[in-house]
């Protein structure tokens, strides 16, 4: 339980200490005596965020701590979930600096502000004014029942599986729509795959074409050439093989006079052979050079083939054709095995509706188990608040679809007045009979949920 609460240069406060009894604690006062302060105060405590104008004095911190008693209550499990040192006295400070920043502390160990607000809900509920018409929400209504029954493991085990078959049912859909989509663009797909697969393009290679392409268009041009280069070295009259031997004769008789002229014979000769070489190769080029122009109209189609394909597909290079080629293939093979992947996966859900309606069904059997223990206990403490006639019937059935609370639809039916019939609880009672309806139901929710502290503002609103 909350036993101290410490506050400095908070609103209107300078610096206070307050001491709490360990029983009932009322604090009354005109309307603008500070009462609020300390509420808010508190809730910096459970991690409310801090207002801007907060400060005293603007130009020193402020500091909130509480001081809490835990040793008759069990909340080891929520030390271990912090990863925090358990022990049966708590501290909690939050610090707000001047420039806006904030500091929180369990036990001088900092922690993340959400990490507080998860702790500090096992250690205080406030029950604002305006929360009073909580009541009136299925969900709030729900989750009464599931506090009364111990539901707890049970029901976070069922939203995991819920939230698990909401995934399975949203991959399921977008496989559909991936199939859907893949279907209506199959067959074009299909088309340029073919048209990419016929075209061989990992036998291509660009250069090769080309220069092929180049030798077939001056075939006649290369032939031309080459026989005039031909004539000029052996046929003509005055022909450089002629023209070498008649070199030849010249220089080999000043070879008798002086050694001194053997290396430029030597060179001659060896530049007549080259001739003779060059003649020799220039007929074999003649002879492997032909005009065929079925040849050069096949190459041109393949050439052109490989251009439009790369206009076709906005590429400018091969390699890129060969990529998006692959890319088909793997489109296609996907869009094949779509059908495998949602027959596995219908089993897979399947399985998954089958638990999480034996789960539900679990919950909803715990929350009827204690139906008409919340209900006496309810109308026991409506007794004690003067209303002796009340009725209340909470009544349970199934729901069409579940949802994360499970299968149940709930109707929370109330009267507080003899003769008049059960009604939905949000049509029927007034404000002040809201109000102490709601405190019967928090003093419930303290003797079921072992909340050390419980806090109520201005519970009787509406009386």
């Amino acid at each position: 339980m909350l036993t101290s609460l410490y506050i400095k240069n908070f609103a209107l406060i300078e610096e206070t200490h307050i001491e709490w009894s360990k029983d009932l604690n009322i604090i009354t006062g005109e309307t603008g005596s500070g009462k609020s302060i300390i509420l808010d105060a508190i809730g910096l405590l459970l991690g409310n965020k801090a207002e801007s104008q907060i400060f005293y004095n603007p130009e020193e911190k402020c500091i909130i701590e509480g001081f809490f008693n835990c040793k008759k209550f069990s909340i080891s499990a929520f030390f271990q979930e912090l990863e925090l040192e358990d022990t049966d006295e708590i501290i909690i400070r939050r610090e707000i600096l001047p420039n806006g920043r904030s500091r929180a502390f369990i036990n001088d160990t900092p922690v993340l502000l959400q990490k507080l607000k998860e702790f500090s809900v096992h250690l205080i509920d406030i029950q604002s004014q305006n929360q009073i018409f909580q009541l009136h929400t299925p969900s709030f209504q729900l989750d009464l029942l599931d506090l009364v029954a111990g539901n707890q493991k049970v029901l976070n085990n069922y939203q995991k599986e819920f939230k698990n078959l909401q995934q399975l049912k949203e991959f399921k859909a977008s496989l559909l729509k991936q199939k859907s989509e893949y279907t209506a663009k199959k067959e074009f797909n299909l088309f340029l795959y073919n048209e990419l697969a016929e075209s061989g393009l990992e036998k291509i290679d660009e250069q090769v074409l080309k220069e092929r392409q180049q030798l077939l268009l001056n075939a006649q041009e290369i032939i031309s050439s080459l026989n005039k280069a031909n004539q000029i070295i052996e046929e003509s009259d005055f022909s450089i093989k002629i023209q070498f031997a008649n070199l030849i004769q010249v220089l080999k008789p000043l070879k008798s006079i002086s050694n001194n002229f053997n290396e430029l014979f030597t060179n001659v000769i060896n530049l007549d052979g080259l001739i003779n070489d060059l003649s020799l190769e220039i007929s074999q080029i003649i002879d492997k050079t032909i005009v065929d122009d079925e040849a050069l109209d096949m190459l041109t189609q393949k050439i052109d083939m490989l251009y439009r394909l790369y206009n076709k597909h906005n590429v400018n290079d091969l390699m890129a054709l060969i990529s998006i080629k692959k890319h088909l293939e793997s489109e296609l093979f996907d869009s094949n095995s779509l059908d495998d992947k949602l027959i596995a996966l219908e089993k897979s859900m399947q399985q998954a509706i089958k638990t999480v309606e034996e789960m539900a069904e679990v919950v909803s059997v715990n929350r009827k188990q204690v139906l008409s223990q919340v209900q006496n206990t309810l109308l026991e403490t409506l007794q004690d608040l003067g209303m002796e006639t009340s009725k209340i019937e909470i009544q349970l059935s199934d729901k069409e679809n579940f949802n994360l609370s499970g299968k149940d639809n709930i109707q929370f039916l109330f009267s507080a007045n003899k003769g008049l019939p059960l009604a939905p609880v949000q049509k029927i009672a007034s404000g002040g009979e809201t109000s102490r309806l709601m405190l019967a139901i928090k003093y419930l929710i303290a003797t079921s949920s072992n909340i050390p502290t419980l806090i109520f503002d201005e519970i009787d609103t509406g009386t």
